[in-house]
């Protein structure tokens, strides 16, 4: 029973401040709700600018690792290529050397 009184009071309350707010209140709180409205606005707009800006860089940063990764792949292969020709010369080498002796 007491909290149904006491939420009944208070609703009363509000009720009560409700009504006495003034015209100038109304159109000074309806002001501030238009002006972060606005600010909020700004920001969605702002916040919209930049993702498009950081999905550009994205872009562009993945396309650069794709081209890296590809001259890398490219580089790994001159390599074992290289390391196979090093391989076979110094076979031969070992060989000519065996001759010799």
């Amino acid at each position: 029973v007491v909290p149904h009184v006491h939420s009944s009071c208070s609703a009363s309350q509000q009720q009560q401040q409700q009504s006495s707010l003034t015209d100038a209140d109304r159109a000074d709180y309806e002001s501030q709700i238009q002006q972060l409205q606005c600010q909020a606005q700004e920001s969605a707009a702002t916040f919209k600018d930049e993702k498009t800006a950081l999905s550009q860089h994205l872009e562009q940063y993945q396309s650069e690792i794709e081209r890296l990764s590809h001259t890398l792949a490219s580089r790994e292969q001159q390599l074992k290529k290289h390391s196979l020709q090093l391989a076979q010369l110094t076979e031969e080498q070992h060989q000519q050397q065996q001759q010799q002796n």
